[in-house]
């Protein structure tokens, strides 16, 4: 870290331990967090810091910020990985752009809050700041990263990699280089390879038996990923690289199969806890299928009855994102100037459209020279958009979302790559328009 920010890490620390020593005076409070793995990762070490202040808390989970307005709200809030504007009677700590002085967010520091920090790292750092023994939350701040994809260069960086380090050195967090599968402390071979939709591999993702032939062929027995010998391990990648390459899967995807890895050591291996990738999945599992809590009781220390419960939301989760990626593969998108969407209505969830559209974009099922869209409808009767692009698009894609939803009576926001929206159902047509006529402008 050069002096420069250094400098803006010290202010940084400074705000969050004001924001520390405010918290302090308050006996009851309210969370609010985002219902995806980040959120859930940021509001379990919030509470833990709440635990350790003795003040008594209550802690409820949104789809998006558009659900609420913290004016209707008596008690004091604190809400972690949401968009809001604080009110006198909160406190807000994001990561999401926004240049709100009043907001506790890494973008008024100098950092970048969709690459170098996520919600549960902010979290992460606060907590620290309490006591440094809190460091064996920055596990949690892993997961959560992870879990926004802040990897997706290759590996952490920026203030991640402040957080990873100081894991490290406590001994509560491992990063190597190995096999990026979901899967790979839980699950046989075959059953990782089918279960595989990130990326998604033609003729083997939802299909046992061909999962368990592609092994037979290759002369490996199916075991889990660290009862393999190196070299079974290698041979396994070296197949894998040459069908996924026969099959016309992007170059990037498949060079990602092998990326850098992080690991809790204090974690049984065989635990879907011990991998942050697998971790984070439960946790999106839990959120996914509309039952964050369970995903917070996990992050708090629950390892039997709400694992197990989890186990059954994520074989649901897992079977979702591979039906609509089935359905993606047999669906044409429509192409409009900029623009590549698909609206789902009913076909896939709400809950699930950002997920299956980011994995149907990494994978090659969608290209990724287009802003990808898709569109789902939602229980209140609106539409949900969730958007992707290219880092390499020069597009702020969660101003452009927010201008296009408001234009037509949503609202929206989000990331510079990825991005989502709430817009009246019936609206879709004139959003795209807008959307579409926002992105030309920006561009030229």
């Amino acid at each position: 870290m050069d002096y420069s920010n250094r400098r803006q890490f010290n202010l940084f620390l400074k705000t969050l331990r004001n924001s520390l020593y405010e918290l302090k005076k308050k006996k009851e409070v309210k969370v609010l967090s985002h219902s995806d793995a980040d959120g859930i990762a940021a509001a379990a070490i919030l509470v833990n810091a709440l635990k350790n202040l003795n003040i008594e808390y209550t802690v409820e989970f949104l789809k998006s910020s558009g659900e609420v307005d913290l004016n209707d709200y008596s008690e004091f809030i604190v809400a972690a990985d949401l968009n809001l504007d604080p009110t006198p009677n909160s406190m807000v700590f994001d990561h999401h752009y926004t240049l709100n002085p009043k907001v506790i967010n890494p973008f008024n520091f100098g950092f970048n809050g969709s690459e170098e920090i996520s919600a549960s790292g902010l979290l992460g750092l606060f907590s620290y700041l309490q006591s440094n023994e809190n460091s064996r939350f920055f596990t949690l701040s892993t997961v959560g990263a992870i879990g926004d994809r802040q990897d997706r260069t290759g590996r952490l960086v920026g203030l991640n990699r402040w957080l990873l380090n100081k894991g490290c050195e406590s001994g509560v967090l491992r990063e190597e280089k190995d096999l990026k599968f979901y899967g790979k402390e839980t699950k046989k071979i075959a059953n990782l390879l089918c279960y595989s939709s990130d990326p998604f591999i033609p003729g083997m993702t939802g299909n046992i038996k061909s999962c368990h032939s592609f092994l037979s062929s290759i002369g490996i027995k199916n075991r889990r990923w660290f009862e393999l010998t190196p070299h079974e391990k290698r041979r396994l990648i070296t197949k894998l690289v040459y069908l996924m390459f026969n099959s016309n899967v992007p170059v990037d995807t498949t060079k990602n199969l092998i990326g850098y890895v992080y690991t809790f050591p204090y974690e049984p291996q065989g635990s879907e806890l011990r991998d942050a990738k697998e971790f984070s999945t439960i946790l999106n599992a839990t959120a996914r299928t509309d039952y964050p809590d369970v995903g917070l009781s996990i992050c708090l220390g629950d390892r039997e009855k709400k694992l197990n419960l989890a186990r059954q939301f994520l074989d649901l989760y897992r079977t979702q994102i591979i039906d609509g990626l089935n359905y993606l593969r047999e669906k044409d998108p429509i192409f409009y100037g900029n623009l590549q969407y698909f609206y789902a209505k009913d076909r896939i969830k709400d809950t699930m459209i950002g997920t299956i559209l980011g994995i149907a974009v990494s994978s090659g099922i969608l290209s990724n020279n287009h802003v990808n869209l898709g569109l789902a409808n939602t229980d209140n009767h609106k539409i949900k958009v969730s958007a992707r692009i290219s880092p390499q698009m020069n597009i702020n894609l969660a101003s452009a979302l927010n201008s296009a939803a408001s234009l037509v009576g949503g609202s929206g926001g989000g990331h510079n790559v990825a991005a989502g929206a709430i817009i009246p159902k019936g609206e879709e047509e004139n959003f795209i328009l807008n959307l579409d006529t926002i992105i030309d402008s920006n561009s030229n």
